[in-house]
């Protein structure tokens, strides 16, 4: 079923009652009642367009490093212990294969990617005809998207609009991700939003840095004749140079004037200099506000392991692992309760990479102190089968001082 198809028999549906208790408080409510149809906070225009440099890097890095996360569903147990649902439940199999055209991978990072360009990410669930269980999910670009509000409930409908074609909606038919956005209710304030005056700085001295290149191999000359020259004479001159001289072909091309005429360069001065080189604070500032370390990109003058694994481990710890438990809480709330058993909840897998030698001194230590046997300790820490006569467990007695 198709994405549009799905949308046109979502919108003709009859609308279902509410199951929610609770009212709307009215601070909520009132400024919508007052005139404004839609809650739509201004934002990037147009994100697609920064989505290149150090943002697509950066954007890259996060949605790439979520979607390898692997996402699991636990249901809870007669004792209170977390079981793994089967393969074969159904919300299993909708992550699994969400619909005929994205996979789960996609669709993860499709949705972190709208969350660090938009601030907001959309999923659409289409369902059975007759249980009205999700049986596909389809992420919905958020520049479709609009929050209709109600008077009675925070979130009436979403609004789906592609040019002149337009759908309404119900809210428990979209599951909306967003990063919070103080003073907006309904948006969501997107790390792009937060950096863009570094972004617009970092493509600016893009554009002055390809210029440069196209113009030639200096930014700029200045023609000197011994004679005055016509306005004629100056234009023919000027298309002639530039014929000859300009774009990277011409770099180191010997220049050979008439007597009396001199070429003189223009000079750097130390304020464009400074504004080349700011290029690298602007990178800086760009990729702390995604929160992606340059190491994380290969940008370390002094690189080493420990230094990647520093930044690996601050990554993954303060960057991904927050955005996933964003996501597994709205898939929680927002997903999960549209399945039995009661009481399933989403998790992903730590992003965090294990440490080694902290696990390989817990071993040793409990080897020592008799919590752990020798076969458990090969078993768990080094994967080798175990060893006749070595299942107990044996302390090691301390030395007696002397």
């Amino acid at each position: 079923m198709g994405l549009l198809s799905a949308l046109r028999r979502l919108a003709t549906r009859k609308k279902q009652g509410s199951d929610a208790s609770g009212e709307l408080p009215a601070f909520y409510a009132l400024p919508w009642q007052i005139g404004r149809a839609l809650a739509r906070r201004e934002v990037v225009a147009d994100p697609p367009r920064h989505f290149a440099g150090w943002v697509y890097a950066a954007v890259r890095a996060i949605s790439q490093g979520c979607a390898a996360c692997r996402i699991g569903f636990y249901a809870p147990g007669e004792r209170g212990e977390r079981l793994p649902l089967p393969d074969s439940h159904p919300l299993v199999r909708l992550l699994r294969e969400v619909n005929p055209f994205h996979t789960c991978r996609e669709l993860i990072e499709t949705t972190v990617a709208d969350l660090e360009l938009y601030g907001s990410a959309f999923w659409v669930l289409s369902r059975r005809r007759v249980s009205r269980v999700p049986a596909e999910i389809w992420p919905v670009p958020p520049a479709w998207v609009s929050v209709v509000p109600g008077e009675d409930e925070l979130v009436r409908a979403y609004r789906l609009r592609r040019g002149a074609r337009e759908v309404e909606l119900d809210a428990e038919d979209v599951i909306h991700f967003r990063y919070p956005a103080p003073g907006d209710p309904y948006g969501g304030r997107a790390p792009l939003e937060a950096a863009l005056d570094a972004v617009c700085a970092d493509e600016s001295v893009a554009r002055a840095q390809r210029r440069a290149f196209e113009n030639g191999p200096v930014p700029g000359v200045v023609l000197k004749t011994a004679h005055p020259l016509t306005a004629e004479q100056q234009r023919r001159l000027r298309a002639e140079f530039e014929s000859r001289f300009a774009g990277p072909e011409a770099a180191g091309r010997l220049i050979i004037t008439e007597q009396g005429s001199e070429v003189t360069p223009f000079t750097t001065s130390p304020r464009e200099m400074d504004f080349l080189e700011s290029a690298r604070s602007t990178r800086d500032r760009i990729l702390g506000a995604f929160g992606v370390p340059p190491a994380v990109l290969g940008l370390v003058e002094d690189f080493n392991r420990a230094n990647a694994e520093a930044a690996q481990m601050l990554f993954a710890r303060d960057t991904l692992a927050p955005k996933l438990a964003l996501l597994a809480a709205r898939i929680t709330q927002d997903l999960c309760r549209e399945f039995l058993p009661q009481g399933i909840v989403c998790e992903f897998d730590s992003p965090v990479p294990a440490d080694r030698e902290a696990d390989r001194r817990d071993m040793e230590s409990g080897v020592r102190l008799g919590v752990l046997s020798p076969n458990e300790a090969r078993a768990d820490y080094y994967g080798k089968p175990p060893l006749e006569g070595y299942d107990s467990p044996r302390p090691v007695p301390e030395r007696e001082e002397r």
